[in-house]
């Protein structure tokens, strides 16, 4: 009788503890399903723009990782493996978001400029008649005002200040 006692208790004991383990690896799936996700929409989703907030899409990162860590208790070697390659895929990410963004504000700064110095250097030749000179203005000027049309969305709000402020003045020129 004491024999079937403590072979029922073993029996719920060992049932108890593969529930707690079950529970707590579905748990840690759960976590590194959301962190695998989150670190796929920021590779695919994310629009690499001057307007990213970076330091929020890391500290999301970071938080979800941490939750991950929370739920494993002894990580294998296959773990650890994809824990790095999850953190490889995010940094690139955030290289080349930050890299998009470097380019597109280096683009923007440079159509700005010639804008400006079209609109400020020759644009008394316009007036004057000289046709030549005109129509190379005119189609450098559509140029750069359709690329950063174009790229307004994703242009740093000084830019797109700096951009409205000379498109009101060149219209503004136009019409008086």
């Amino acid at each position: 009788m004491k024999k079937s006692a403590l072979i029922l208790l073993s029996a719920a004991v060992f049932t108890f503890a593969s529930c707690d383990n079950t529970d707590k690896k579905k748990e840690r799936d759960e976590a590194m399903d959301k962190l695998e996700t989150y670190v796929d929409s920021v590779s695919t989703e994310i629009d690499f723009s001057t307007d990213q907030d970076w330091a929020s899409l890391e500290n999301r990162y970071k938080k979800l990782k941490a939750e991950v860590d929370a739920k494993t208790e002894s990580p294998d070697s296959e773990f650890e493996e994809e824990m790095i390659e999850l953190e490889k895929s995010f940094k690139k990410s955030k290289a080349d978001g930050e890299q998009t963004a470097s380019d597109m504000k280096s683009k923007a700064e440079k159509q700005l400029s010639q804008l400006k110095n079209w609109f400020e250097d020759k644009g008394e030749s316009m007036e004057e008649g000289a046709e030549n000179t005109g129509k190379e203005i005119d189609n450098s000027w559509k140029k750069s005002m359709n690329w950063l049309e174009k790229n307004y969305d994703k242009l740093e709000e000084g830019t797109k200040e700096e951009y409205n402020e000379l498109k009101e003045k060149i219209q503004s020129d136009r019409k008086g």
